[in-house]
């Protein structure tokens, strides 16, 4: 499945959330179970919102990845944000980015893969109280977007995500309660997928906040490297770090991401109207880089 027509000219920002109480739980750990976790939906610490304050600055003033921050393609010109319906992300996002000067999406292929409790979500009505600017989009979500035991999908259990995290944190983290790394890959090749298409294929410049086991592999999949091919190469992104991607590097879905209609899963609201940047009226003076390749 070829995607680079639709993707030519096109840049996305992937940038990590600032530190979340989980952070500070795991010392810092990126990945694996840990036991004194027991909280769901992490929120940022004192230090996190400072970091979430910084990056806006960085945002507004600084050259980024190569992209001054006049330029059209720079995250400050962003023409959508997308972000993890988790709230660490969430609170990134909207303090960096605030949601009065930017179109927001949420999309639930972009959260962290479920290891630990705090990697699920707050219940849908939790959310839209806490940020209730963003309700069309939240209410907009599946009631469960979030990975379940089979045994939970099978028996029509009810949606209770503190049920879910009371069963993954009894069985110390492991499969099938947890999200294993090829469910998680099936997530970013969907995300791709859908940027793919509809009005999504119109979004030029598009800043992601994710997370760091996610956008590790959402780097994986852009640069093209099978599941163990490159390793070497690739590394955790740091709180607020952002990796940006010229789109158009992404030839074909890689064979490693297995295609799966997403439908069904995730209904959509009404999509913002999105204007195209007229790069010939930017000035020349600032130079962008041939391709956006990926900073780490």
């Amino acid at each position: 499945m070829s995607l680079n027509g639709s993707f030519r000219g096109r840049v996305i920002h992937l940038i990590r959330h600032a530190e979340s109480e989980f952070n500070v739980l795991a010392n810092h750990q990126t990945e694996g179970f840990i036991p004194a976790v027991t909280k769901l939906d992490a929120n940022l610490t004192k230090t996190g919102f400072a970091q979430a304050e910084s990056l806006g600055h960085r945002i507004a003033s600084e050259t980024i990845n190569g992209y001054h921050p006049q330029h059209p393609k720079s995250p400050r010109n962003a023409q959508i944000v997308i972000t993890s319906p988790l709230s660490r992300a969430i609170l990134t996002a909207t303090h960096s980015m605030p949601f009065e000067k930017y179109q927001y999406l949420i999309r639930p292929e972009i959260s962290e893969q479920i290891e630990n409790t705090t990697d699920l979500p707050a219940s849908k009505t939790k959310l839209m109280v806490r940020f209730p600017e963003l309700r069309p989009q939240i209410s907009s979500l599946p009631d469960a977007w979030w990975h379940r035991h089979p045994s939970h999908r099978a028996n029509g259990a009810r949606l209770d995500p503190q049920r879910d995290a009371d069963l993954l944190h009894s069985l110390q983290g492991q499969e099938p309660a947890a999200e294993s790394k090829e469910i998680l890959q099936r997530r970013v090749q969907w995300f791709f997928d859908w940027l793919n298409r509809d009005e999504q294929r119109h979004f030029g410049n598009i800043a992601v906040y994710s997370h760091c086991c996610t956008i590790f592999e959402m780097e994986r999949f852009l640069r093209r490297f099978g599941d163990a091919e490159n390793e070497h190469a690739l590394t955790m992104p740091q709180n607020t770090e952002i990796r940006s991607f010229a789109l158009e590097n992404v030839a074909q879905l890689n064979d490693d991401y297995r295609h799966q209609t997403f439908e069904n899963y995730y209904t959509s609201p009404q999509l913002p109207h999105t204007s195209v940047f007229d790069e010939r009226a930017y000035d020349t003076a600032h130079s962008e880089p041939s391709q956006a390749q990926p900073f780490c």
